[in-house]
Parts: C-alpha cells; sequence; structure tokens
C-alpha cells in the first residue's frame, strides 16, 4: 500500500477512534431492506428481507423497507430494475423516494 495512503487510512482508524470514544456521541443507524438476491425466487427473497429486519429489530436498529416498497407484481418489479436485478433509472428514483420518506426531518 502507498505510503500516503497508509497515512490516510490511519488517519481514518483514529478520527474513527476518537468519535467512539466520545460517550455522547451517537450515529444514527437504518437497516435498508431490499432486494437481497435478484436471481432467488420471490419467497426466498421474503425470507431473507423477513431475516434481516428481525436481525435489525434484535438489535434496536431502525429499517428502511425499500423491498415492500416496490410493486408485488413481478412484471411491474421487472420494469424497474435492470437485468442484474439492480435498479434502473425510475426504479432508482423509487429506491430515493423511500428511503427519503423514511428520514426524518432535522
Amino acid at each position: 500500500m502507498p505510503r500516503r495512503l497508509r497515512l490516510r487510512f490511519r488517519d481514518l482508524q483514529l478520527a474513527r477512534w476518537r468519535l467512539h470514544a466520545r460517550e455522547e456521541t451517537t450515529f444514527p443507524v437504518a437497516v435498508i431492506l431490499q432486494n437481497p438476491d435478484p436471481t432467488a425466487s420471490a419467497d426466498q427473497q421474503q425470507a431473507t428481507v423477513a431475516a434481516i429486519a428481525a436481525w435489525a429489530q434484535a438489535q434496536s436498529l431502525a429499517t428502511i423497507d425499500v423491498y415492500a416498497g416496490f410493486p408485488q407484481n413481478q412484471a411491474e418489479r421487472d420494469a424497474l430494475v435492470e437485468l442484474d436485478g439492480s435498479p434502473n433509472e425510475q426504479g432508482s428514483q423509487l429506491f430515493a423516494r423511500i428511503v427519503a420518506d423514511a428520514l426524518p426531518l432535522a
């Protein structure tokens, strides 16, 4: 690893440690529930999302359910994703809207 990158990584580690060392510092975290594997069956996808949601709840972490925000109808869902399962432009807009709507206004 080049020396310059090592220094930056070390600096980032040090900054992270300093932030965690402050008791008053908290970091809001939310787990985004999304399609875990576009090649899996709908039942497998639902089971995986449910397992992740249960884990997040056990950790007292908030969730943002992007998976449930996409259409349940397969043809409608397919219209929002690329062949590899990643969201296309319309799918990305829906994904972003779901996340933005779930975030509290500060």
